[in-house]
């Protein structure tokens, strides 16, 4: 498996997105933070959270794929995947 790069501009606007969907304040959440665990996201939040991150970055995250996202550093890595995936603009 390739290790992705993460970028810096994308976790920032990958923790913004959280910050801002699950309405939480002060410093907030870290890149290690679990969605569910430790942000405490339900079920609803999380499908809230996941379309908030589809419409901030573009493109679909398939359920399945979704599901394998447990922290924020994992959906940052996704997110740069996929935008290497993608190539330029």
């Amino acid at each position: 498996m390739t290790e992705v790069v993460l970028d810096h501009e994308i976790e920032r606007r990958v923790l913004t997105v959280v910050r801002d969907v699950l309405a939480i304040d002060g410093e907030g959440p870290s890149l290690d933070s679990a969605i569910g665990a430790d942000l405490g996201a339900d079920s609803l939040d999380q499908l809230s959270l996941f379309m908030a991150l589809e419409d901030e970055f573009g493109g679909k995250i398939p359920e399945e794929e979704a599901a394998s996202l447990i922290t924020l550093r994992d959906v940052a890595r996704y997110v740069c995947a996929r935008k290497v995936d993608a190539g330029p603009e």
